[in-house]
């Protein structure tokens, strides 16, 4: 189609490839191509003495994560403007998220074991969402071994 479209339009094929107009380099294979990588946010830390995982503080600022190895966290906004709120608004702004399979996997990288051991607190208010009923379970699966 291209080479039709050359052919067919003003002066001859070889008048234009003398003149320079049209060109036949074709792009070097050393040339330097794009970044196409998309950035991931799994475990990035290590410590450099030991070089044992390290956690990442952001993640145990923002989330919780329950004894069955689900991790929930906060509304957000839910502490900003609420004069302006309606008080339905406000109660549901109090209640927790819950993060799917996919994001629990993600931040059970981004922590190191100390955060992933089960936590026993006096008169603790997750008491009832530390079990497993009712609950699907998210704990970390490794994939599977594929030959």
């Amino acid at each position: 189609m291209v080479v039709s479209r050359l052919l067919s339009t003003g002066p001859s094929l070889t008048a234009r490839l003398l003149s320079g107009t049209i060109s036949t380099a074709r792009p070097a294979m050393l040339q330097v191509q794009g970044v196409q990588i998309q950035p991931a946010r799994t475990r990035v830390y290590y410590s450099r003495t030991m070089g044992k995982p390290r956690t990442v503080r952001a993640v145990i600022k923002r989330f919780f994560r329950l004894n069955n190895g689900q991790w929930i966290r906060t509304q957000a906004g839910r502490a900003k403007r609420l004069w302006k709120k309606e008080p339905r608004q406000q109660a549901r702004l109090k209640q927790h998220l819950c993060l799917n399979a996919t994001q629990c996997r993600k931040l059970d990288k981004m922590v190191n074991r100390r955060w992933k051991e089960k936590s026993f607190h006096v008169d603790d208010p997750y008491e009832p969402y530390h079990k497993l009923e009712r609950i699907p379970h998210y704990s970390y699966k490794p994939p599977k071994f594929l030959p």
